[in-house]
């Protein structure tokens, strides 16, 4: 399959949150690999029916990482088989790789990318676009496209632009989302781009917060 139908079948689907959940629209990004059934409450969103690892939607419960159907490999396989330059999160405090995976497998090398799932609880996903020149003011939404929800601890936005030492950074914060009567959890998340590659991190389990994840992606050069 050519790289131009990739990118074709890419735009099609939209990702949706940074910290997954249907009110919180990131930037767009697609896989195609199956997802397993996670943890929710009420709550279901589109992306959820195929969305890899979460197209950009950090913290949408079933991925690539959770599919028991696509085996792990190595870290020295996945570096050798996906896009060249992808950067991997080095902290300690991630604890050792549980899993990885590639994403978009099959597609052009330049477009395969790496997710993986640390014994922290936390999952990493590199997802390159395959243009270089992909900037963050590319991907972020308007203001319009945060749909207003309300989080139980008050709050109306789902994200915050954070800048350092030149590069910007989409931070969320863990928390729980209502609709109504229904809820949705929502784990602290940051996600950035680095050269046309998009990057996300967030805590699926465990103790880190949005904080924490915010120093291991300012980290990673």
């Amino acid at each position: 399959m050519t790289k131009e139908k990739w990118l074709i079948g890419a735009s099609a689907l939209v990702g949706i949150a940074l910290v997954a959940t249907a009110a919180f629209v990131v930037f767009k990004q697609v896989t195609t690999a199956p997802v397993s059934q996670g943890e929710r409450t009420q709550v279901t969103s589109a992306a959820d029916e195929d969305s890899g690892e979460g197209g950009f939607g950090l913290g949408l419960q079933g991925d690539i990482l959770d599919n028991p159907r696509v085996p792990g490999i190595s870290l020295e396989t996945a570096r050798a088989k996906a896009a060249k330059g992808i950067l991997i999160p080095s902290s300690e405090v991630l604890g050792k790789p549980v899993k990885i995976c590639l994403t978009e497998e099959g597609a052009p090398q330049e477009l395969v990318g790496i997710g993986i799932l640390y014994e922290s609880g936390v999952k990493f996903f590199a997802t390159p676009s395959g243009d270089k020149n992909m900037t963050f003011e590319d991907r972020l939404p308007k203001d319009s496209e945060q749909v207003a929800v309300t989080f139980t601890d008050g709050r109306k936005k789902a994200f915050e632009v954070v800048e350092a030492e030149g590069r910007k950074y989409l931070v969320g914060k863990g928390g729980t989302q209502r609709f109504g009567k229904m809820t949705h959890k929502v784990p602290p998340g940051v996600g950035f781009i680095v050269e046309g590659t998009e990057y996300r991190i967030y805590a699926e389990s465990g103790d880190l917060k949005e904080n924490d994840l915010l120093k291991i992606a300012k980290e990673m050069r």
